[in-house]
């Protein structure tokens, strides 16, 4: 058996039809032969276009059941050269032992086009019938669960009349790592019989945000929003409590605030508005009793930004995040509203020209006239881009240079790097929701690596990581009073009645700012049966946001009745 840290990321392999499942052996197969078999000699093969060709030959001539059952099963066929044996079977397990899926590993130089090589994979196979590839069923209990996961969010989806559904049953269904091709399969499906429902397209254009396919969500977005731009989501529990109004910008996931993951099975009743900077607000708005601005900050919503500033001045109803504020977020004026915040490490972050990055990249003394206290490592990421996209320490010239080769972006994002590991050489980074100035714990994602992101720091996998979580979030309050001077800055500098913070704590007690954003997921939709904790903790974050929702509408009605 195998074991792997990363387990989602070899399932997204079962959404590639079977006969697509083919390439060179990645390292943690690698490493099995060569430290576990001791096959010194393996190393991952690129397939020539004939050996390709014949194995996706031998998979389209399986009996169907053999090809059903392999399809549930079979995570890819994977080339090496110096396996010994023409083919191999192996399980691949998560860190709990809990399989995975199967692969096979095959010699890329036994692959010919004659009988000898068919007759060993079939003697593989006959040998699996009573182990991986028994039954009728998937056996795996992680792929049974990615198939509730699944069957639940088509469930959701081809619902009478397809009602628009926001983001939270796909982000739910990602969380799963279920099969969001399926889903999207589905949705194109409806959308032939039922083109004219924009609440479907907006669906359609959200399952492939999901997906990383960006282009075709846009399109599909902007031919629903040429229908409407309203788009409501009534209350999980009847009758609502409250009606929110939220107003949202066209684009990708990115660029709006994913209320209704928080507010997932509430009794508020979200609308969403999709504004434009040359007709904001139509007179026609919905009822409402709050209205929150969930724009981001970026180049294109500025405008729209500016045009709702006015509007929403003297909005008859209270308005959260007033859309003035929300520049504060973007990440160069950040670090200049909390540049001096008492108890605050943020460095500089400024926003640099390609130009005058290939001149440091030639020049490296040139690195201190980017901004004051500038010096190598640097942290440089290209201006709008989200989700780790092209981020990257750079330790010296060299390695601009060759960043600069791989990155063609025009303008970058560019701060010093600070050292925020501890003392085990482990990297901790924590996601903060203030609300009304009031901190709450997300999340705690621990890493080896400097840049982390929860999906892929090994929370799922490592027991002992979600052990020290479920620490960190049952003594948060105590984080919270070391750092009140600094949180309080920023609920203060920022002016926003609901921002998240991406920080970490510096080795001399600071609190290092990433990021500072309206924006981020904030959510509970990991495995329960993993994350026991963050249930129960997510709850308080939800409550104390809707408490905050209901104080301030029972504000906004004693202002108007006096």
């Amino acid at each position: 058996m195998i074991l792997t840290a990363t387990p989602y990321l070899w399932e997204q392999m079962y959404q590639a039809p079977l006969h697509e499942r083919l390439g060179p052996a990645p390292d943690v197969l690698i490493d099995f032969l060569t430290q576990t078999l001791q096959l010194h000699a393996a190393a991952p093969a690129m397939p020539d276009p004939g050996a390709s060709a014949e194995v996706q030959a031998v998979l389209a001539d399986m009996a169907p059941a053999w090809r059903q059952a392999l399809s549930l099963r079979l995570l890819g066929v994977f080339f090496v050269d110096g396996l010994v044996t023409p083919i191999r079977a192996e399980l691949l397990a998560d860190a709990q032992d809990e399989p995975v899926g199967a692969v096979l590993l095959v010699d890329a130089a036994a692959v010919k086009a004659d009988g000898a090589w068919r007759a060993a994979l079939y003697a593989v196979m006959e040998r699996a019938q009573d182990s991986w590839l028994a039954g009728d069923a998937a056996p795996f209990p992680r792929r049974a669960r990615r198939s509730a996961a699944t069957q639940t969010c088509l469930d959701l989806v081809m619902q009478p009349g397809a009602p628009f559904l926001g983001l939270a049953p796909f982000a739910r269904l990602s969380a799963a790592s279920g099969d969001m091709r399926a889903v999207a399969q589905a949705l194109l499906e409806l959308a032939g019989q039922e083109a004219d429902n924009p609440g479907l397209w907006m669906n359609l254009s959200t399952a492939f945000f999901a997906m990383g396919q960006s282009d075709l969500g846009l399109a599909m977005q902007a031919q629903a929003l040429e229908a409407q731009r309203l788009y409501p989501l009534p209350a999980a529990r009847q009758p609502a409590g409250l009606r929110l109004l939220l107003l949202m910008a066209e684009g990708d996931l990115a660029e709006n605030t994913p209320l209704d993951c928080l507010l997932e099975g509430s009794d508020v009743e979200i609308t969403l508005y999709y504004a434009k900077a040359d007709a904001p607000l139509p007179s026609d708005l919905p009822e409402h009793d709050l209205l929150m601005v969930g724009i981001s900050d970026t180049v294109a919503n500025r405008p729209l930004l500016a045009a709702l500033t006015p509007l929403l001045a003297a909005w008859p109803k209270p308005v959260i995040n007033a859309p003035q504020h929300i520049p504060n977020t973007e990440r160069s004026a950040a670090s200049a509203l909390l540049a001096d915040a008492p108890g605050i490490a943020m460095p500089p972050t400024r926003e640099v020209a390609r130009a005058a990055l290939q001149d440091v990249a030639q020049q490296p003394e040139g690195v201190a006239s980017l901004f004051d206290d500038c010096a190598f490592p640097l942290i440089v990421r290209p201006v709008g881009s989200h989700a780790g996209r092209d981020l990257a320490r750079i330790a010296d010239a060299g390695e601009l240079s060759a960043y600069l080769d791989r990155v063609s972006d025009a303008c970058f994002y560019v701060s010093r790097f600070i050292d925020y590991s501890g003392t085990d050489g482990l990297f901790r980074k924590a996601r903060i929701a203030l609300i009304d100035g009031q901190a709450h714990v997300c999340h705690m994602a621990i890493s080896s690596h400097w840049m982390i992101h929860y999906v892929n720091a090994g929370m799922y996998e490592d027991a002992a990581k979600r052990t020290e979580e479920a620490a960190f979030m049952a003594d948060f309050d105590a984080f919270a009073a070391r750092h009140r001077d600094a949180l309080e800055a920023i609920h203060r500098r920022s002016m926003l009645d609901y921002v998240c913070i991406d920080c970490a704590e510096t080795p001399d007690g600071e609190l290092l700012i990433f990021e500072i954003d309206h924006a981020m997921v904030a959510h509970a939709m990991d495995p329960a049966e993993l994350f026991p904790y963050k249930q129960p903790q997510m709850q308080k974050v939800k409550e104390a946001f809707l408490r905050y929702l209901h104080t301030r509408h029972a504000h906004g009605v004693q202002a108007r009745a006096a």
